[in-house]
């Protein structure tokens, strides 16, 4: 059986981001793993099979649907939002900005037809992202409005949570790129 393959390089991968290719990643011995969402009925160029990449390329098979989803939430989302961070600094104060500010918008600093390509060919699940985005940002200002100290708290707890399992996930793939 034959797969229409998109294929983009893992978590923590960043000599890689940006990349795509197609079935000649299994040739090009590139390190994996990978994410590929693979679409029954297409052709691959080189007619590899979807067994040949997965060994070849360490893939890990993804439905489009949930890949489409998932990055929507996992990095076009956080692009959008560094590039909005961004662009709510004005530049008179960039002097005072530190390294909160150039880690929040590190991404922000990307290829901007790439990016507009990305958002709008994904253009459905980014929308659903930021309103859970902009649902965490509205329970931020409640709290901050009603001066609820605990609800604030518990909301930087809760990312911070989330936060370190993302750490304790890439710790050990982080250390075998280095």
């Amino acid at each position: 059986m034959l797969w229409h393959l998109q294929i983009d390089p893992a978590p923590g991968r960043r000599d890689l981001e940006g990349l795509r290719v197609a079935a000649e990643a299994a040739d090009l011995g590139l390190p994996g793993p990978w994410r590929v969402a693979a679409s029954r009925g297409f052709l691959v160029e080189g007619a590899l099979s979807r067994d040949d990449l997965q060994r070849a390329a360490e893939a890990i098979l993804v439905d489009p649907v949930a890949h489409d989803a998932a990055l929507a939430r996992t990095s076009h989302l956080p692009h959008a939002v560094a590039a909005a961070l961004a662009a709510s600094i004005p530049a008179e104060l960039l002097s005072m900005a530190g390294g909160a500010y150039r880690d929040g918008t590190r991404v922000a600093g990307s290829d901007s037809e790439l990016w507009t390509a990305i958002f709008l060919e994904n253009r459905r699940p980014i929308l659903d992202a930021l309103g859970t985005f902009q649902g965490q940002v509205s329970a931020f200002k409640r709290a901050l409005m009603a001066g609820d100290a605990d609800a604030i708290r518990r909301w930087w707890e809760d990312a911070r949570a989330l936060r370190a399992l993302f750490d304790a996930q890439t710790a050990p793939r982080e250390a075998l790129e280095d």
